[in-house]
């Protein structure tokens, strides 16, 4: 059977709807069965002031009710064994007794761990900071140190630092250097005689101006020698082939021939050559690049030198040893033939 709730109550919070308490199980409850809302929670709160301690229960205070001091809780395993007890069942004040001792313990643990672990942090941060690896290993040195022996790196740094000072001190600095590299002789470029080979013509670094160095030390000796091949001898030449004979030089023969044809006395590379006859091509006397004649300014050793202008083009081969002149004429020397096909193996003999 359902009733009408009632307003004063309070307990439908201003609904109309019903309330159907006949759906609620009252035979738990002591006394008579009630139909409305009112007396049903009347029911309820004497059942709960009149219920008494049930068997088996604590009764705290003495009063012979249901105290919440006198409720027990079944207790698991882990719990037996966190606060170290056998009883699968604890009373309430135990129950909060544990749990606050566990917590009160746990939270020393934790201060403890915290300043352990702040401790840890600190050193770990000092080992991150600390530099890695040796700080002066040993190494072996080059020749700054004595040589197969390991020595302290910071030595060996110091050892290079002294040998620079010093090197600097005798060598001058980079800019000193440079200025000593710029002044070469301005005429360095023109032989007093002849050069075995070509100057460097800007030296940029040490390397090349001694390459230099050696090649105007050899142009000097040799304009020496000729000096000392001049008194020692007193050998008089003359311009071989008379006044306005003039030669050009190669090393093939067909290329200079057509080439003196094209020279004059004022064709840069137009040579005056001396021998002691003044004779033109005399294959008994060595012949000069120079008046001065010494073993420096001969003529090149199988060379080919021919007379420039169009008319006499006369060309001839030099050699050291006599006779010094060799296929003198107006043409050059034929080929040698060469074997290419044994078919005509004939054409060759």
């Amino acid at each position: 059977m359902a009733f009408e709730t009632s307003d004063k109550s309070g307990l439908n919070n201003g609904r109309k709807q019903r309330l159907d308490i006949s759906n609620i199980n009252q035979s738990g409850l002591k006394g008579e069965t009630v139909y409305t809302d009112e007396a049903l929670l009347q029911l309820i709160i004497d059942n709960v002031a009149n219920m008494e301690v049930p068997v088996g229960t604590q009764d705290a205070n003495k009063d012979g009710k249901i105290d919440v001091n006198d409720l027990i809780f079944n207790v698991s395993e882990s719990f037996k064994r966190y606060a170290k007890t056998q009883s699968d069942k604890v009373s309430l004040p135990n129950l909060i007794e544990a749990l606050t001792n566990g917590v009160s313990v746990l939270h020393s643990d934790l201060s403890v761990q915290k300043k352990v672990a702040e401790g840890l942090q600190k050193k770990l941060d000092a080992v991150n900071r600390q530099e890695k690896g040796e700080k002066n290993p040993l190494v072996y040195s080059s020749g700054l140190k004595s040589k197969d022996k390991l020595h302290p790196i910071a030595d060996i740094v110091r050892a290079t630092e002294k040998g620079f000072v010093e090197q600097q001190t005798i060598t001058g600095n980079t800019t000193e250097l440079a200025k000593a590299l710029s002044r070469q002789p301005a005429d360095l470029m023109s032989p007093i005689i002849e050069y075995p080979q070509h100057p460097i013509v800007n030296p940029r670094t040490i390397a090349e101006t001694v390459a230099n160095l050696w090649i105007l030390m050899t142009d000097v000796r040799n304009a020496v020698r000729s000096i000392a091949y001049d008194m020692d001898t007193a050998l008089k030449v003359g311009r071989m082939g008379g006044a306005g004979t003039y030669f050009g030089m190669g090393k093939d023969c067909r290329k200079l021939n057509t080439l003196v044809k094209t020279m004059t006395p004022m064709t840069p590379g137009a040579k005056e050559l001396w021998n002691e006859s003044g004779v033109l091509f005399d294959g008994t006397k060595p012949a000069f690049i120079s008046n001065n004649p010494t073993p420096g300014t001969e003529c090149i050793n199988l060379a080919w030198y021919g007379v420039a202008g169009k008319h006499n083009t006369t060309i001839g081969q030099y050699s050291s040893a006599a006779p010094h002149w060799l296929h003198v004429g107006i043409t050059c020397p034929p080929e040698k033939a060469e074997y290419t096909d044994s078919q005509n193996l004939d054409d060759l003999l």
